[in-house]
C-alpha cells in the first residue's frame, strides 16, 4: 500500500493506493503551527493507524513558508576575501521596474555575519591564491555557533569548477564547530553566478535544520502510529527523494506541494488522452499554474522565493494569491480587490464560522448559490451563509453595490488574478492557450475553470476525479529522482560533443552512486540529459533537451540548428548566424514508479439530480446539481450544471456541455 500526504495551507490531503489497486482518499483541516499533527490526524481519521503501509510519499509547503516567514536557522556565510557583499549587491536588475520605492529583497544573512577567507581560484579552477585558514576566521565561526548560529554555509570563487578549497575548509569548519550544519555550494548548487550560487547554497543551509526537524516529527509521528516503511519527499522538480536526501538537500524540496499537483494532473490528463496542458490549482490560500506540452511540465532552473533566487530544478508554476480563502478588500483608490492575503486554514472564510470576519472568493461562491452550505466538504462541514452574507453586504454598502453583485464582482477580480497568471506561462511563453486544454483541480478549481477558458479562448476543460486531493494523488506517481548539473563554458562546435558524451557519464556515475548511498538499485533508473545553450555575449540560456537513443549523433550542427528553433519559439525570433557555446548539462536519473491502474468506470445510469437557483452573469438561472460518484461512463449534460464530489466542486456554465470518460474525467466544451 503506497500513500501520499500533502500539507496546503488549508486542508491536509490523503491519497492512497490499496493492493487491489483502488484509491481511497481523505481531508482534513491543515494545522498551520504544527503541520505533521495533520498528517497523523489524516492517518488516524481515515484508517486508526499507519500500518500496513509500504512506502509513504509526503509534500509540504514547510521549507516555503520557512523563508518567507524568516523563521529558518541562523546562518553564517564564508567567502573568498573580497566578496563579502555578494549577498548585499545581488543584481542590478529591478522585479517592479516602474516601482521608484523598489528596494531589493533582505539577504538571509546580514553583513557582519559574513566572513572573508584568503584564497582564490581563476575561472578554470586554477589555483590563483593558496588556500590560507587562519585561526580568526575559525574563531569567529566557533563564536557564532557557540551564540546560538547553527549553520554555516561555503562559498567559495569558481568552487563549482574545483571544490578542493571548499572541501578543507569545511573540515576545518567541522573540527572547531561539530555540532554545526555545513552546506558547501559545490555540492548545493555546482554552476556559474556566484550570487545565485551563495543565494541558493544560504538557502540551504538556512532551511536545512528547519526541515530536518520537520520531516523527523512527520516520521516520527507516522512510526508512533505503525508505520514500519519507507518515506520519501516530493521535490521542487516533480520528483521524490528518500527522506535522508530531504534532509541534507532542503532546499530541493521548497515548492514540493505544487509540483505534486502538476505531476498528478499530466498523470490524468494522459490517461484520457490529454497531453498539452495548462494546470489550474486552486486551493484555499492561492492558485498555481503551470504549462504541461506533450505529457511533460516545463521545468525551470532558477526560482525564487520571497524575491530570493534558487538555483534547483523546479516546474515552472506561476503562483497568484487567488485561493479560496484570499480576501477581498477596498484598496486606497476605492476599487474592489482580491488577495494575495489569505483567510487561511484559521479562521478561515466566514462562511466556515471559525471566527473568520473578512469576506473571501469562498463567502461570495456561497452567496452566487454555486457551493450549497450542507454538501460542502461532502457534508461533513456545514458552511454558514449568514456569516458570509454579513461580511460581503458591510464590502458592497462601502462600495455602492448589491449583496450579490458584490459577491460576482470578487468572483470575477479572482478570475482576472489567474487569467493574467496563466497568460505568464503561456503568451509570455511563446505559446498559445487557445491550443491547449484548461485542467482545473484544488478545491476550487473547477468552480472557476469555465469562466476563464471563456476569456482566455480555450475551449476544452478537464476536472479529473479526486480534483481536491490530486497532489497527493500526484505524489503517489512521481518517480524518485536525482537532479545533477556540472557547469561547462566552451563553443558549441565539433570538440564539444566529446566534451558533453564525457560529462553526461561523469554525471551519470555520479548520480547512480547517489542512489546507491540512500539503498536504491540503479537497475532500471532511467537516464535524462540536457543542455544549457546560449548565444555568445548572452547572459542567460536555454535548456536543450538531448532525447534519446542517440542525441549526439547529429554533431553540433544538429544541436544548433534545435538551439536556434526552440529560441525562436520563446522569443518569436533567432540569430542564426551567431555562434551558441555551452553553459552547463544537467542529467536526470529517475527511477520509474508503475502507473496507477484505475479501474474503470462503468456505464452511466440515471443519477439523482437536484434543481436550485445559482447567481451567474448578473441573473438568476436555475442550475442541475449532481453527485460526482453516481456519474458513471458516457454520461453528458448541459449547463448550468453544479457538480459536486467529497472534496470539490465543478461549475458548468450555460453554453458549455460536459461528459465523463471511462476515468472519471470531467471533459467540459463549450458548444458551437
Amino acid at each position: 500500500m503506497r500513500v501520499g500526504i500533502e500539507i496546503g495551507g488549508t486542508f491536509t490531503d490523503l491519497v492512497a493506493v490499496l493492493p487491489d489497486g483502488t484509491l481511497e482518499t481523505w481531508k482534513v483541516p491543515s494545522t498551520p503551527a504544527a503541520p505533521a499533527e495533520a498528517a497523523r490526524d489524516a492517518i488516524v481519521e481515515w484508517r486508526g493507524s499507519a500500518a500496513g503501509i509500504e512506502t509513504l510519499v509526503h509534500g509540504s509547503t514547510v521549507a516555503t513558508n520557512a523563508v518567507i516567514e524568516r523563521k529558518g536557522a541562523r546562518t553564517c556565510l564564508l567567502v573568498t576575501r573580497g566578496h563579502r557583499d555578494v549577498l548585499e549587491i545581488q543584481r542590478h536588475d529591478k522585479s517592479d521596474i516602474f516601482n521608484l520605492r523598489y528596494e531589493k529583497p533582505v539577504p538571509i544573512v546580514r553583513r557582519e555575519a559574513v566572513f572573508e577567507i584568503e584564497e582564490r581560484l581563476d575561472a578554470a579552477g586554477q589555483v590563483v591564491t593558496p588556500l590560507n585558514i587562519d585561526d580568526d576566521l575559525l574563531a569567529k565561526v566557533k563564536s557564532f555557533v557557540e551564540s546560538g548560529g547553527r549553520s554555516v554555509a561555503l562559498c567559495l570563487l569558481h568552487a563549482y569548477v574545483n571544490p578542493e578549497h571548499e572541501r578543507a575548509l569545511a573540515k576545518a569548519v567541522a573540527s572547531v564547530a561539530p555540532q554545526a550544519s555545513l552546506s558547501l555550494s559545490s555540492v548545493v548548487n555546482p554552476e556559474q553566478r556566484e550570487y545565485e550560487r551563495a543565494s541558493t547554497t544560504v538557502l540551504s543551509a538556512y532551511l536545512r535544520p528547519i526541515v530536518d526537524r520537520y520531516v523527523s516529527a512527520f516520521e516520527q509521528q507516522m512510526r508512533q502510529h505503525g508505520f514500519a516503511g519507507e518515506v520519501q519527499v516530493m521535490q521542487s522538480s516533480g520528483g521524490t527523494i528518500p527522506i535522508a536526501a530531504a534532509r541534507e538537500q532542503s532546499v530541493r524540496v521548497v515548492l514540493s506541494g505544487p509540483a505534486a499537483g502538476v505531476v498528478g494532473a499530466a498523470h490524468m490528463a494522459a490517461l484520457s488522452g490529454y497531453e498539452d496542458l495548462v494546470t489550474l490549482d486552486m486551493g484555499g490560500t492561492s492558485a498555481d499554474v503551470c504549462l504541461v506540452r506533450g505529457g511533460q511540465p516545463s521545468l525551470s532552473f532558477e526560482s525564487r522565493v520571497d524575491g530570493l533566487p534558487i538555483r534547483v530544478p523546479t516546474f515552472d508554476i506561476e503562483v497568484v494569491g487567488a485561493g479560496g480563502g484570499s480576501i477581498a478588500w477596498i484598496d486606497r483608490a476605492g476599487l474592489l480587490q482580491v488577495g494575495p492575503e489569505s483567510a487561511g486554514a484559521s479562521p478561515g472564510p466566514c462562511c466556515y464560522g471559525r471566527g473568520g470576519t473578512l469576506p473571501t472568493t469562498t463567502d461570495a461562491n456561497v452567496l452566487l448559490g454555486l457551493l450549497r452550505p450542507k454538501r460542502f466538504f461532502g457534508g461533513r462541514m456545514e458552511l454558514k451563509t449568514d456569516l458570509a452574507a454579513a461580511a460581503v453586504s458591510d464590502l458592497a454598502d462601502k462600495l455602492g453595490l448589491s449583496m450579490l453583485d458584490c459577491a460576482e464582482g470578487i468572483r470575477r477580480i479572482a478570475d482576472a488574478n489567474m487569467i493574467e497568471t496563466i497568460r505568464l506561462v503561456s503568451v509570455a511563453r511563446g505559446h498559445d492557450p487557445r491550443d491547449f486544454a484548461l485542467l482545473a483541480f484544488g478545491g476550487a478549481g473547477g468552480l472557476h475553470a469555465c469562466d476563464l477558458a471563456a476569456d482566455l479562448g480555450i475551449k476544452t476543460v478537464l476536472v479529473p476525479e479526486h480534483q481536491g486531493v490530486l497532489s497527493a494523488l500526484g505524489l503517489l506517481v512521481s518517480d524518485l529522482t536525482v537532479d545533477l548539473v556540472r557547469s561547462r563554458l566552451h563553443p558549441l562546435d565539433e570538440s564539444a560533443i566529446a566534451i558533453i558524451a564525457a560529462m553526461v557519464s561523469e554525471l551519470a556515475d555520479e548520480a547512480k552512486a547517489e542512489l546507491s548511498r540512500y539503498s536504491v538499485a540503479s537497475e532500471g533508473v532511467a537516464i535524462e540529459a540536457s543542455l544549457d545553450l546560449r548565444y555568445v555575449g548572452q547572459a542567460s540560456e536555454l535548456n536543450l533537451p538531448l532525447g534519446r537513443p542517440t542525441p549526439l549523433s547529429g554533431g553540433s550542427a544538429g544541436l544548433i540548428d534545435r538551439f536556434h528553433k526552440d529560441y525562436r519559439q520563446r522569443y518569436g525570433h533567432s540569430f542564426p548566424a551567431k555562434p551558441v557555446e555551452l553553459v552547463s548539462v544537467r542529467l536526470r536519473a529517475r527511477r520509474r514508479t508503475p502507473p496507477l491502474q484505475l479501474p474503470p468506470k462503468t456505464p452511466s445510469g440515471k443519477p439523482s439530480a437536484d434543481t436550485e437557483r445559482i447567481y451567474h452573469a448578473g441573473q438568476w438561472r436555475d442550475a442541475q446539481f449532481l453527485w460526482r460518484p453516481e456519474l458513471g461512463d458516457g454520461f453528458t449534460a448541459d449547463g448550468p450544471v453544479i457538480v459536486e464530489d467529497l472534496h470539490g466542486t465543478t461549475f458548468v456554465p450555460p453554453g458549455w456541455s460536459m461528459r465523463v470518460d471511462r476515468f472519471g474525467m470531467l471533459t467540459i466544451e463549450r458548444r458551437p
